[in-house]
């Protein structure tokens, strides 16, 4: 597909090409044509290593079918448009002989005007970049000279502020530790008596009858139920 877009790409630039020649134009239409057929020629011949010998050569011939239909348009258009491209091409030639002079001058004048305006503002310009350079200079020196002092001056404030937050975090972590202590003491006898009847329940689930676990299965299931009632996550907002 790539080598029957890029055939008729040039088969169509060859035609198109042929308004704008000048009056040698149909010798030069007819070397670009021999240029395409040597380049299509080629392109066949190395596609074929390829692709279906019989494929490419069935496209070469219809390109060179399509090239030998549009060929009378191009050549007719090239006569038909021989005149006006004389013309063209003598008003043209015609122009800038005309201008000639007055491009010289032209161009003369402003290379005169640039020159001014470089006269006047070379001193200026001159002058700025001294002075920004030795303002920069002096911005680079000034920033050297108080780098270690202004290092110095950083480290300190950081351990400053480190002693000077300490307190605060030893104050936070004392009051942390002394409300887990609080739950922690305030949690253990539930915690063993929880254990305690943990221990009676497995004791006595190994006595029971099966009808008994089931019983005390739908009592927690009834207790769990009410105890969800008063769960603060699901009291209506």
């Amino acid at each position: 597909m790539k080598f029957v877009a890029l055939a008729f790409a040039l088969l169509l630039a060859v035609g198109s090409q042929a308004a704008s020649l000048q009056a040698d134009a149909p010798t030069m239409l007819q070397h670009a044509r021999a240029a395409i057929d040597t380049y299509l020629a080629q392109l066949v011949a190395s596609g074929k290593n390829h692709q279906s010998p019989d494929g490419l050569d069935e496209v070469h011939t219809q390109i060179k079918q399509m090239q030998a239909s549009v060929s009378p348009i191009t050549d007719t258009l090239v006569e038909v448009t021989a005149e006006l491209r004389a013309s063209l091409l003598g008003d043209i030639n015609s122009l800038i002989s005309e201008t000639e002079v007055g491009r010289a001058k032209l161009r003369e004048v402003v290379d005169r005007h640039i020159s001014e305006y470089r006269s006047v503002l070379q001193g200026t310009v001159d002058t700025y970049n001294q002075k920004y350079g030795e303002m920069t200079a002096a911005t680079i020196a000034s920033l050297e000279s108080v780098k270690d002092d202004l290092q110095a001056k950083f480290t300190t404030n950081v351990e400053e502020t480190k002693s000077t937050l300490q307190p605060v975090l030893d104050i936070v972590y004392g009051k942390v530790n002394m409300m887990i202590k609080k739950l922690k003491d305030m949690a253990d006898p539930y915690i063993v008596d929880y254990k305690e009847q943990l221990e009676k329940t497995l004791d006595n689930a190994k006595t029971m009858s099966p009808e008994e676990i089931a019983a005390m299965k739908a009592k927690i299931e009834a207790l769990a139920a009410v105890l969800h009632c008063f769960d603060p996550l699901n009291q209506p907002k």
